[in-house]
């Protein structure tokens, strides 16, 4: 009865630890940016960014860039966040802003969309 009980308590702790192995791919999934829209013009001050959360994504990889990435003078923002939500304060220019999603083995491409501040 022993030998049945470890047996019984090795399988479920190798199913539970191989678990947490497996982690989702999501290389092939897309974040959809949901505002600001693309091409359109916000007030200066704080500036609401959202996006599509992502099933297995642990975080979002989100830059802010003016006037664009292809020719950037400046990388407004750079960083990682687990929110699908971000607030930044921005003044009178045009800019770009991207999102991917990531988790410790895969990530999205970037979504990119661009804006103005008038």
């Amino acid at each position: 009865m022993k030998k049945i009980i470890v047996v019984i308590a090795f399988f479920l702790f190798v199913i539970s630890g191989c678990e947490a192995i497996f982690v989702g791919d999501i290389s092939n999934k897309k974040v959809e940016l949901i505002s600001p829209h693309d091409k359109v013009e916000v007030p200066k001050g704080e500036v609401n960014f959202n996006w599509s959360s992502i099933e297995d994504a642990e975080h979002y990889k989100l830059q802010i860039a003016t006037p664009n990435f292809n020719n950037p003078i400046q990388v407004i923002t750079d960083t990682i966040i687990s929110k699908t939500i971000f607030k930044k304060v921005l003044v009178v220019n045009e800019y770009e802003w991207r999102v991917k999603a990531q988790n410790s083995e895969y990530e999205t491409m970037y979504s990119t969309k661009a804006f103005t501040v008038k």
